[in-house]
């Protein structure tokens, strides 16, 4: 790292006609780890396809480790009223059932019933694989 590195950025790739938030996200990470977990959440809340939350919820994955439990609370709402998000695959089977249960008990009883109510069929979908 040369002194340069505090200036340089990552390329943007023009021909997608927008900033792609994985450019923007690795950017926050640096500066501001919560206000990049916030966001992660918000692309999540956000995810108008099965596909997508999957990715979305992939990408906040990763720094849940240093999330708050507030953020966690967050995700764990938003997965719920979002049913791109508990009815997508990857979110139904592999991520939403650990965090249920390691952060469930964050979420008032209605929500936390209605995702796990959502989530259920997936679990025996996987047991059967």
């Amino acid at each position: 790292m040369g002194f340069l590195a505090t200036i340089q950025s990552t390329k943007i790739d023009v021909n997608f006609g927008y900033v792609q938030p994985s450019c923007v996200l690795t950017a926050l990470l640096k500066k501001d780890r919560f206000f990049a977990i916030d966001a992660m959440i918000r692309l999540v809340e956000k995810s108008g396809s099965y596909r997508g939350a999957e990715q979305n919820f992939e990408r906040v994955r990763a720094h849940l480790p240093a999330a708050t439990d507030a953020q966690i609370e967050r995700l764990l709402r938003v997965s719920a009223a979002n049913d791109q998000v508990h009815h997508a695959g990857l979110c139904a089977r592999d991520y939403l059932p650990s965090l249920i249960s390691t952060h469930g008990h964050l979420l008032d009883v209605a929500t936390r019933d209605k995702l796990q109510a959502a989530i259920e069929p997936y679990a025996s979908s996987k047991s059967k694989s």
